[in-house]
């Protein structure tokens, strides 16, 4: 048995008992965690609004190594991140980003990168006017994480860089090939020895894809990609983390139908 005071974001809450929560938790020092708050729903509750979703806390944690079970003892709220919360798209990307998180994190997995990536997207969410570019190089930032980045400097299967690729001589001539069973992109040559389907786009749209992945959270929203580019990389990178996660996410399909521009 142990305590242990950490900071946490918390990923996801859901009411057990009749007046607990049982909630999931990115902490700094232990990964994720999944953990009671007795009496949290409480209208006088300590805890009420530092165990909602997308909030920061210091937690003190006390732990039963013998049941693995963690209960929330106490807490002090840290951010609430409330402009997030007063805003229906703001909000709506906020909780992708946390159920991206959920979704592909193990628990007692640490990872203090994870922790600082997803803290500085909430932070960037409360104030941009780009909510969706900021989640889109989140999400490619975080597969990279977890081990499901794109390969998008070289052929997955040949090796060959990107630069020696073949350009295909029909009026297309820009045409790129991309896998989603291979993570990456496929050469012209690579592609006729295979029965795989393939995603089709163009070098505009790898370009995009290139700086989202790469540039800070802040030169994002200065990016100024066609808009075909746009909408499809926005189809990509939710194709591919459908592709990879274990479950679909209600709170994506919902953003997907937003009209922010």
């Amino acid at each position: 048995m142990e305590y242990k005071n950490t900071s946490g974001i918390v990923l996801y809450s859901r009411k057990t008992g009749e007046v607990d929560k049982y909630l999931h938790i990115l902490t700094y020092d232990l990964g994720k965690v999944k953990a009671t708050a007795v009496g949290s729903r409480k209208i006088t509750a300590k805890l009420l609004a530092a165990t909602e979703p997308v909030t920061e806390t210091d937690f003190s944690f006390y732990i039963n190594h013998k049941t693995s079970r963690i209960r929330v003892v106490g807490g002090i709220l840290k951010n609430m991140f409330n402009p997030l919360k007063t805003e229906i798209t703001r909000y709506s990307f906020a909780c992708a980003t946390v159920n991206l998180v959920d979704s592909l994190t193990p628990e007692y997995e640490k990872n203090i990168r994870k922790y600082v990536l997803l803290k500085r997207t909430l932070e960037l969410l409360e104030t941009t006017c780009s909510p969706d570019r900021i989640y889109l190089a989140f999400a490619l930032r975080f597969l990279k994480l977890c081990g499901y980045g794109l390969e998008l400097n070289k052929c997955i299967k040949c090796e060959n860089p990107f630069e020696s690729f073949k350009v295909s001589k029909n009026e297309k001539s820009d045409i790129i090939y991309f896998s989603l069973k291979d993570r990456g992109l496929i050469c012209e040559n690579c592609t006729n020895d295979s029965e795989d389907e393939f995603i089709v786009f163009n070098r505009n749209s790898l370009h995009y894809i290139r700086q989202l992945a790469k540039i800070s959270g802040l030169e994002v929203e200065k990016l100024t990609p066609e808009e075909n580019s746009e909408i499809f990389v926005e189809q990509l990178v939710r194709s591919y983390i459908n592709e990879y996660t274990p479950y679909s996410f209600k709170t994506q399909m919902f953003v997907k139908n937003l009209d922010i521009r």
